[in-house]
């Protein structure tokens, strides 16, 4: 991209931003302050309400002690897949009975998967025979026969404990008598089919908003709860797409149906989407859904199109061409001159439905922030933290170097989701030089709006493995991990 380019583009994003701000200041209110429990700390979860909270100027208190239950504005429990997901979870659903929660709490309860992630081999062996056996449409009615109560156990020791395991959290809803519209309803990674279709009709007993995911959860509730509190809410989301063919396109490995879930979350949060964006505020950010409904060639094409018919459009990006990963093809063509001169968010981790919720969530947090925004360069310099943060972990990361450093690892006989102490010390530092490396040649070709996070240089960022694994990976653009974002302009 040649420095003309990149200039006009950074004024093109001066211009747009003070839209973005022009009233905020006069709506300033009292501090707001949102305590969401959850039984989950897995990471980015923590770090991304804290980045979402930033943005906002709210107080978010994120705890993981059941005792804050009766006093707690958000309650997720997460922890529901612990059972399924010992080796990376941390507590017992087994143990858990319903909390006494505020009458107006939001609550968001995760439905167990049926294709665990463990660390111990035999278990993993044993299910291995549920993961064989779910494509078959028979297997699937039996199992939620069983869950209803309707047929003798399966006689199969791996169905009829997933089988058990649902059937005792449906009774736990049911014995925790939520209201329907203010519990948010996920399905971990259960792929499409009979068993999906139908826990999603008996799940509907207990809630109105039943989707594929389980990460988003913790921010959508977080997105309504910023919404709840705003009295100026936008009814409409505006989205665009790279081709069509994404929004029903199924993301592969992960059952997860982009449409359906697309507006389910979207009705979460009391909105509707629509592709009529020249109708809609031009200072509201669009949602930009980027799928593999192409082949790559016709996908930058269509990406260009994309990015020629925003012009200086705010947008914040929803990538799922690709699971575990941001999608090349896209950040390639804004690399070779297509970069959105009103980009202001990126989302592109695990998921279609992770990464759309929390896209959802972050749109619901710019509004919000332009609604009560005191502080426009508070906003700003939180907004592209985000920003940073996205990029170098769900593209630069998860694509490129995670792959490299695993490959490395493997190599030399190591485990990737099991790093030792000093495994884990030296990849934190080879993945900070790393990423400074990849960071700096981006920047030689494409010209990103960062005003407020300095130059990459490895000593300046943090980087964590909070896990002790190549899968999780935490980005601080500071040393201080405590109050996100503390910036120092760039040099």
């Amino acid at each position: 991209m040649s420095s003309k380019t990149a200039h006009t583009i950074v004024l093109a994003l001066a211009a747009v931003l003070p839209l973005f701000f022009l009233s905020g200041s006069a709506r300033a209110t009292e501090p707001i302050t949102i305590t969401i429990l959850t039984l989950d700390n897995r990471p980015p979860d923590d770090l991304f309400l804290k980045e979402l909270a930033a943005v906002t100027g709210v107080d978010v208190v994120v705890g993981f002690n059941a005792s804050m239950a009766s006093t707690a504005d958000c309650v997720s429990l997460n922890a529901a897949v612990a059972g399924s997901l010992v080796g990376s979870r941390t507590v017992d659903p087994w143990t858990l009975s319903p909390p006494p929660v505020r009458p107006d709490a939001l609550l968001h309860f995760a439905v167990p998967r049926v294709e665990p992630t463990v660390a111990d081999q035999n278990l993993a062996q044993q299910y291995a025979q549920v993961r064989e056996s779910m494509n078959n449409p028979d297997v699937q009615r039996r199992i939620l026969a069983a869950i209803r109560g309707e047929s003798d156990p399966l006689q199969n020791s791996a169905f009829d404990a997933y089988a058990d395991r649902i059937r005792g959290w449906l009774d736990f809803l049911d014995r925790a008598g939520y209201d329907p519209d203010r519990l948010l309803i996920t399905l971990d990674d259960n792929r499409p089919g009979p068993l999906s279709d139908g826990l999603k009709l008996l799940l509907g007993k207990y809630s109105r908003h039943v989707h594929d995911g389980t990460d988003e959860g913790m921010m959508l509730l977080f997105a309504r709860a910023l919404r709840e509190r705003q009295t100026d809410l936008p009814t409409t989301c505006g989205i665009v797409w790279t081709d069509p063919g994404d929004l029903t396109a199924v993301m592969p490995f992960e059952g997860a149906m982009v449409a359906e879930n697309l507006l389910s979350m979207a009705d979460w949060l009391g909105l509707r989407v629509s592709p009529n964006i020249d109708l809609l505020e031009s200072w509201r950010p669009v949602l930009w859904i980027n799928g593999s409904g192409a082949q790559d060639d016709r996908r930058a094409e269509s990406i260009s199109t994309v990015c020629a018919e925003l012009g200086d459009r705010r947008v914040i990006v929803a990538d799922i061409a690709r699971t575990n990963m941001g999608d090349s093809v896209l950040i390639d063509t804004w690399r070779g001159g297509a970069t959105p001169p009103g980009l202001i968010g990126y989302v592109g981790w695990n998921t279609s439905s992770n990464a759309l919720g929390s896209a959802l969530a972050l749109w619901a947090a710019t509004d919000f922030a332009y609604f009560h925004g005191a502080d426009p360069e508070g906003v700003r310099a939180a907004t592209e933290t985000f920003l940073w943060a996205r990029l170098l972990d769900d593209y630069f990361y998860q694509a490129k170097v995670r792959g490299e450093r695993r490959d490395l690892l493997v190599a030399e006989g190591g485990d990737p989701y099991h790093l030792t102490p000093e495994q884990t010390a030296e990849e934190e530092g080879a993945i900070a030089e790393r990423l400074t490396e990849l960071w700096r040649e981006m920047g030689q070709d494409m010209a990103l709006p960062l005003r407020y996070v300095a130059p990459l240089d490895h000593t300046g960022f943090i980087v964590e493995l909070p896990w002790s694994r190549l899968f999780e990976v935490a980005l601080y653009p500071t040393d201080d991990r405590g109050i996100l974002p503390v910036i120092r302009p760039a040099e």
